[in-house]
Formats: C-alpha cells, sequence, structure tokens
C-alpha cells in the first residue's frame, strides 16, 4: 500500500478495518442514479421534477388588439365617438352575437388601458347599471352582460364598487331566458365572490 493509505488507515482506524463486504454493492444504473443493495429511498428523499411547466398561451385576437390600438391613437373627441359608436352596436338587436362579444371585448380592453376613472372609462362603465340590465330588450341586456363579463376578466377588483350594488339584479338574471344573460350572471356572480372585498360582507348579504 501507498504511505497515503497507510497514513489515512492510521488516523481512521474504522477505515481500514472496514471489511469489502459491508460496502454497499452497486446492482444496476437506471437513469443516471445507481441503485445499491440494503439502501432504499423513500419518498421525500426523491429527487422532485424541476423540468420546466409549459404555459399555454392565451392567444388574442388580432383584430380586436387593432381595434383598440386604431382607438387608443385618437384624439379625446374621436375616442368619445368611436367608443358610442361601439356601444350602439353592443346593445343594437340586429347585432349578431359573436360581433356583440368582440364590441364588448374591444371596450374592456380601452377600459384596461385608458383607467376606469378616465372620462372614456368611465362613459363605458356607467353603461353597466340597473336600468340597462332590467331594459325590456333581450339585446340591451345581453350587450350589458357580456360587457360586465369582458371587464370582469380586464380590470378584475377594480370593477367590484360598480357590480357590487347590481348583486340583487344579477342575481334575478339567473332566470332570464336568454342564456346569453343567464351564463353572464353565473360568471360574473362567480368571479364577483371570489375578487370582493371581506369588508362587503354587510352590503352582500343585507343590500
Amino acid at each position: 500500500p501507498t504511505k497515503s493509505a497507510i497514513n489515512k488507515s492510521q488516523s481512521n482506524p474504522s477505515f481500514a478495518t472496514l471489511p469489502a463486504a459491508a460496502l454497499p454493492k452497486a446492482k444496476n444504473t437506471t437513469g443516471g442514479l445507481t441503485v445499491f443493495k440494503n439502501m432504499t429511498i423513500s419518498a421525500s428523499e426523491k429527487v422532485p421534477n424541476t423540468s420546466p411547466v409549459k404555459k399555454t398561451a392565451i392567444k388574442e385576437d388580432p383584430s380586436i388588439l387593432a381595434a383598440v390600438e386604431n382607438m387608443l391613437l385618437l384624439d379625446s373627441y374621436s375616442k368619445r365617438i368611436q367608443i358610442e359608436q361601439h356601444l350602439i352596436v353592443l346593445r343594437d338587436s340586429k347585432t349578431s352575437p359573436k360581433d356583440r362579444l368582440t364590441n364588448a371585448e374591444i371596450l374592456a380592453k380601452v377600459v384596461k388601458a385608458v383607467g376606469i376613472c378616465s372620462g372614456e372609462g368611465d362613459m363605458i362603465v356607467e353603461v353597466i347599471s340597473s336600468e340597462s340590465l332590467e331594459n325590456q330588450l333581450q339585446s340591451v341586456r345581453e350587450g350589458v352582460i357580456l360587457l360586465a363579463k369582458a371587464l370582469m376578466k380586464s380590470v378584475g377588483r377594480i370593477l367590484e364598487p360598480f357590480l357590487l350594488p347590481l348583486l340583487p339584479q344579477l342575481l334575478i338574471m339567473h332566470a332570464d331566458r336568454s342564456q346569453t344573460v343567464r351564463d353572464g350572471a353565473a360568471a360574473i356572480g362567480a368571479d364577483l365572490m371570489q375578487q370582493v372585498n371581506p369588508y362587503s360582507f354587510r352590503t352582500m348579504i343585507f343590500p
């Protein structure tokens, strides 16, 4: 034996006297890890999977993004005219369901871009009112509920002060004859319950 081995055995007697049979023997190699006999690995000691999780990106409609970008380039007066035109189409009975949803998403993205307290943002949000939700025209109710749903998706909790007072109307709209209105009211109610401020409990229970 070499001098280094002799010195090591003298400084650590257990190393020198340890029989070869007591050492773990390699059994096989799987996935780059050597598995030994008489050795077990508990579930808590297993190496966690650190591979990156693939996230599915939500694809935005290019036509909606282009419409929003073009509207934001306008001056304040022209921007208000464009918003008014979108609101008219949103509540028009001749508008197809697809176009009504598209207009709602455009208006919601405009509110997110300019701010809910801006003149344009207030112009859009004030459409969501108890009078609109109780309107006799089905197209108006569908347009308003789609706008509220799109705004909840776009700006989230910021819309709480505007929607919370309308909770009784939203509950009544669960019995609306339009499926679009019923589904929209259910979705808005579920989102509102998840994002509502805990101090709003008294307003929610005793509106």
